[in-house]
């Protein structure tokens, strides 16, 4: 018997240990083959049983005839596939996670054309259930078997760890939380981050040096600053105004928001200014602000719910005629430091 091996799908599925397949290989030489192998009946391609198939090949071993199941297209065999398997296998948390994402992303475009409804009429698919009611996150994290918060930590995992990491996952030497909060870390001090979440000892001595914060301009999308308003991805093309506190992202672009500040404050447009920076006295945009009053902040700050302190230095510089304000607000957090001018 000769059917066709789809390698997209059979790579849907982790593939098994050399130990599981050992003992699969074992049994099927002592028992035969008692399973029929399920088809995808219009392209007679394998389904389910890709490794029996191919032990029964090489092993000579006799197959029984297969069972056959229509689909209306290659998505749709995917997302049986994985509706089927995810709880059949002895898998753990981690390789249950990444089936789960991939039906996830599987799902979301046959919702959006309204073609769940035609997997109903396959025996095995738990689709139409998880399309009902409820968030999609929530019902593929329950046929998972895991959390929405394991597969929040695990889509980060898939995009962002090493080989290494995942092989260790996928064989249990490694846990989901202790990969995520190596990434987590690894993430959050590389110089690639540019987002910085302010810590808030420094939103409690902005308030109170400014009184209000009417403006902040780089808003991280969580509003973790309580303005008055707010500049969403879009703040270097508007006109800023008031009194401004601003934690600018902290990549390439951060002169190009050091600058855009100097030039709305000179223009009047911003009454004062907080602006939390690293401390990178070496840097051009770090000399545009240099005859404005600075707190160079003790130690190093922590920033976001991150444990780790960052690997940088920081500053807090003070656009404005209140000096006396700046001070008694951030005296305690810092030396404050205003440019000496010889005449």
């Amino acid at each position: 018997m000769n059917l066709y091996i789809d390698y997209e799908f059979r790579n849907l599925l982790p593939r098994l240990s050399i130990d599981e397949r050992s003992k699969l290989e074992e049994s099927l030489k002592k028992d035969g083959n008692l399973d029929p192998i399920i088809i995808w009946k219009e392209k007679q391609t394998v389904v389910d049983g890709h490794n029996r198939y191919d032990i029964c090949q090489s092993n000579n071993i006799p197959l029984k005839p297969p069972t056959e199941m229509s689909f209306p297209d290659k998505d749709s065999v995917k997302v049986w596939i994985i509706t089927h398997q995810i709880g059949k296998r002895n898998l753990n948390d981690y390789l249950r996670s990444v089936m789960a994402l991939k039906l996830e992303e599987l799902l979301k475009p046959i919702a959006r054309e309204n073609q769940l409804s035609t997997l109903k009429q396959y025996k095995y698919s738990v689709v139409p259930n998880l399309a009902q009611r409820g968030k999609t996150r929530d019902k593929i994290a329950s046929v998972a078997h895991v959390s929405h918060g394991t597969l929040d930590k695990v889509k980060l995992i898939e995009a962002k760890a090493t080989p290494e990491q995942k092989a260790s996952l996928a064989s249990g030497e490694a846990s989901i939380n202790e990969v995520y909060n190596k990434i987590k870390i690894e993430v959050h001090f590389s110089s690639k981050t540019c987002e910085w979440t302010t810590p808030q000892n420094i939103i409690d001595a902005t308030l109170k040096t400014l009184s209000v914060i009417d403006l902040d301009p780089c808003a991280d999308g969580f509003k973790n600053i309580p303005a008055q308003s707010y500049l969403f991805r879009n703040g270097l093309e508007k006109v800023w105004s008031g009194r401004v506190y601003i934690n600018p992202p902290y990549g390439d672009v951060i002169g190009l928001w050091v600058n855009k500040l100097n030039q709305e404050y000179i223009s009047g447009h911003v009454t004062e200014a907080i602006a939390l920076v690293p401390a990178r006295t070496d840097t051009e945009w770090f000399r545009f602000l240099r005859n404005y009053p600075v707190c160079f902040i003790n130690g190093r700050l922590k920033f976001g719910n991150t444990a780790n302190s960052a690997p940088f230095p920081s500053a807090v510089f003070y656009l404005g005629e209140n000096l006396k304000s700046f001070y008694s607000s951030f005296k305690e957090l810092g030396d404050i430091w205003v440019r000496f001018k010889a005449d």
